[in-house]
């Protein structure tokens, strides 16, 4: 009964000492593990806005390089300035040669890259001419786009160039989404006109779509202010100024931002962090079936430990206990 005892007091012991020791080391584990699965969440998903970032300023430096091929040739220069300023209706609608002469043109400049929007030449007199992959272009008469003209100006200020931040386009009846390079032609002598090169932002997907799958990330554009200029999905924060990166909010998202070279725009990621909780989850819940398994084995392992060091033990008081029942005496 004394070895019994005492093999179920050394166990128990044992036990208390695993007990603590996993404990203190699951524990200790499961912060190591939480804080490398969310230190590495915002790795890869700065890594990936800084991606994005960068495949969006090649569009738009692609749009800048398209409206310098535009602007530098001579012959559409020629024809401008060439167009009378007394003329009422479109030159470009009476004088279809013309037309199709400079649409060969505007070919030629957007041969190398497909066309996902609208080229757009205007006249200082009014004259439109425009070229798309879709036959929906608004009738404008010349105050209209003396009006838009103007407009164009204004935002300019000035300077030869402006991108614009995506906005309904105002040549279509679809007015679908677009971003908007703007260049004024003109040289040393007159200004002859303005360029506009329309890219579609839903032709800007792949940049942000979640490969593998038809879905997208939550992005949004905003200016260096941190003010909101477009999004691609509904409740995105009107303001990123008082944001950091990786900051949660109450959405459950994360934000991640990156700035672009090519534009006074910020782009900003909005990535879902219930995966990572439910990561971190599923982790945990794993970490302790494993902790588990291992007292499990441990108090196994110390039983049948404890077990082979007190048989001999157990089977000599036995055998004690048997000559002190015998009724003889025995010498010394």
């Amino acid at each position: 009964m004394l070895a019994k005892r005492f093999t179920n007091r050394l166990l128990l012991a044992n036990l208390v000492i695993v007990i603590v020791l996993l404990g203190s080391g699951g524990l200790a584990l499961s912060f190591l593990l939480d804080g490398y699965l969310r230190a590495d969440f915002r790795n890869q998903q700065g890594y990936r806005v800084v991606k994005m970032a960068e495949q969006l300023d090649a569009v738009l430096d692609g749009m800048n390089r398209q409206s310098m091929s535009i602007f530098a040739s001579r012959r559409i220069r020629d024809i401008l300035i060439s167009i009378p300023r007394d003329e009422r209706s479109n030159y470009f609608l009476i004088h279809p040669a013309i037309r199709y002469e400079v649409l060969d043109l505007l070919l030629t400049y957007s041969a190398l890259k497909p066309l996902k929007g609208r080229i757009c030449l205007v006249s200082d007199q009014g004259d439109l001419l425009d070229l798309s992959n879709l036959q929906d272009t608004l009738v404008f008469t010349k105050a209209e786009l003396s009006v838009l003209a103007a407009l164009r100006e204004k935002v300019m200020a000035g300077e030869p160039k402006a991108l614009l931040p995506p906005s309904p386009e105002p040549w279509s009846a679809r007015h679908e989404t677009v971003i908007t390079f703007v260049r004024r032609l003109q040289d040393t002598d007159q200004h002859y006109g303005w360029l506009e090169i329309n890219e579609k932002v839903e032709s800007l997907g792949w940049i942000w779509g979640i490969q593998g799958t038809a879905e997208s990330a939550r992005i949004g554009l905003y200016d260096r202010a941190g003010f909101l200029l477009y999004a691609n999905f509904e409740g995105a924060p009107g303001s990123i100024a008082t944001l950091s990166d990786g900051q949660e909010l109450p959405s459950k998202r994360a934000v991640f931002t990156a700035d672009l070279g090519n534009a006074e725009w910020r782009l900003a990621c909005f990535a879902d962090s219930k995966g990572l909780d439910l990561l971190a989850a599923q982790t945990m819940a794993v970490l302790a079936l494993i902790l588990l398994s291992v007292f499990a084995l441990t108090a196994l392992f110390s039983w049948l430990a404890l077990s082979r060091i007190t048989r001999p033990v157990r089977m000599l008081t036995q055998e004690v206990r048997g000559f002190s029942n015998l009724k003889q005496d025995f010498s010394p």
